[in-house]
């Protein structure tokens, strides 16, 4: 009998066994097969001044876009949105053949009314933070409280929490930014637009824990040259804006109801502001989109280590890295701010920097209607009762289409009678002049089936 080796090795069988047991030949010799390390990864990220580092970082960026587009996120937002909207029209030749041109698509936009009840419930009851000192000094919780209450007040908070609530049961998650209002120097909470926020690739459901994530924006390439010190004309225009963020939203809406729409607008998400050299607006582009430009936010980890007097430190404190890139068409992805996290107050001192909240954390926070386990975004109340929805609409409107052609029921006219269709018309006291008593015996009513009894009991 033969032994059986038990250790997971296959260097001492034939070149011939290893092919037909599937793990390919062994190298020849001693050499033995090797990865080739890549000079930038995410583990060793192209540091301020690398000629690559716009490439790479471009990189991030489009492996995010593919990302998105293999889940095929687009579609399922769009279609989303679409749900919400009550269909109120339909085809115009068909609705002037059938109904005298008066409208027979009518929805009840359970959907949209259900997301509506769903916000003003949580909106209610006001939610504001309340703070606990942790040495029990009862006189410190009371007074941040109170500080709480009033930011919440004075920035206008309960509007925000509106619309991040009716963002996330549309499409079922929010993403929210912590920003520093550039005028009032005060954080607030602003809610980014679906299309704006890319997550790594991967499976990820917590943002503090992807190795970098992405935020793009339109901006106005005049704006974004001033801001960021270049010359006039250095950056060009970005293609393929509707197609990033998803503006033709509401053309797709008229196209449901089968009728001709416009375009709207959609800003490409909301930016942040920031304290310092980098500021970048709230509402960050609109259409048009003639003279705008894609500004795209990788925020990463870079564990970098540089030696000092106390010893090796983090090159960008809390590891946190900001690399700011502007999608120009012509010239490919070009740098426009590479720095550490500059959501630091370095007005404080070192030992309270480290404790505040965003010192070691992206500046971003999810929220979802429906937790995806398999996927970092959720799923919403469209996707999850839109079908029956739907079959309730059409019930809906076969019983709108039958109330009206029992209002209007078709006529009869027999060809001897000398009318035809052009001669009727429901309005009152019509006058009819048909060839002879006799002919006129056979113009009636359709007679319509009766409706089920059940149909109309409460």
């Amino acid at each position: 009998m033969t032994k059986l080796r038990t250790d997971n090795s296959v260097s001492h069988l034939s070149n011939d066994v290893v092919r037909a047991m599937g793990f390919g030949a062994p190298p020849e010799g001693d050499a033995q097969p090797h990865r080739r390390r890549r000079k930038n990864n995410l583990a060793r990220l192209p540091q301020k001044g690398d000629p690559e580092a716009a490439r790479f970082f471009g990189q991030l960026y489009e492996n995010c876009l593919d990302e998105r587009a293999r889940l095929g996120m687009l579609h399922r937002w769009m279609s989303n949105y679409v749900l919400t909207r009550a269909k109120r029209q339909m085809n115009k030749q068909l609705k002037d053949m059938l109904f005298g041109g008066f409208s027979a698509s009518l929805s009840l936009g359970l959907i949209g009314a259900n997301i509506e009840r769903t916000v003003a419930n949580i909106t209610a009851r006001n939610p504001v933070a309340s703070v606990q000192s942790t040495t029990g000094d009862e006189a410190i919780s009371a007074a941040v409280s109170a500080m709480c209450d009033y930011w919440n007040n004075e920035e206008e908070q309960a509007d925000t929490l509106e619309t991040a609530v009716k963002i996330m049961e549309t499409y079922g998650t929010v993403i929210e930014k912590a920003v520093l209002d550039p005028l009032t120097q005060k954080m607030r909470c602003v809610p980014l637009d679906i299309t704006s926020f890319l997550p790594a690739p991967g499976k990820y459901h917590n943002i503090q824990r992807m190795p970098y994530c992405c935020h793009h924006y339109v901006e106005d390439i005049d704006v974004a040259e001033k801001r960021f010190g270049l010359d006039q004309g250095t950056l060009n225009e970005s293609l393929g804006i509707p197609e990033l963020f998803l503006t033709d939203r509401e053309d797709s809406v008229a196209e449901s109801n089968m009728s001709t729409g416009t375009t709207t607008g959609f800003p490409g998400g909301t930016s942040a502001g920031y304290g310092g050299k980098y500021h970048a607006p709230e509402n960050a582009g609109a259409l048009p989109f003639e003279n705008k430009t894609v500004l795209v936010e990788v925020w990463c980890k870079d564990d970098t280590t540089v030696d000092t007097p106390q010893g090796k430190q983090l090159k960008h404190p809390g590891g946190i890295r900001l690399v700011v890139l502007a999608r120009d068409t012509r010239e490919g992805y070009r740098i426009m701010y590479d720095g550490a996290n500059p959501n630091i107050n370095w007005g404080l001192t070192p030992e309270m920097v480290e404790k505040t909240f965003l010192f070691r954390r992206y500046q971003f926070t999810v929220a979802r209607s429906f937790k995806d386990t398999e996927l970092f975004w959720g799923f919403s109340q469209a996707e999850t009762t839109g079908d029956i929805a739907q079959a309730i609409d059409e019930l809906w409107r076969t019983i709108i289409r039958y109330l009206k052609m029992c209002l209007q029921p078709p006529v009869i006219i027999p060809k001897d009678t000398g009318l035809d269709s052009s001669h009727f018309a429901y309005i009152p006291r019509l006058i009819l002049q048909p060839n002879s008593y006799q002919t006129s015996l056979g113009i009636r009513f359709l007679e319509l089936p009766a409706p089920p009894a059940w149909l109309f009991q409460a």
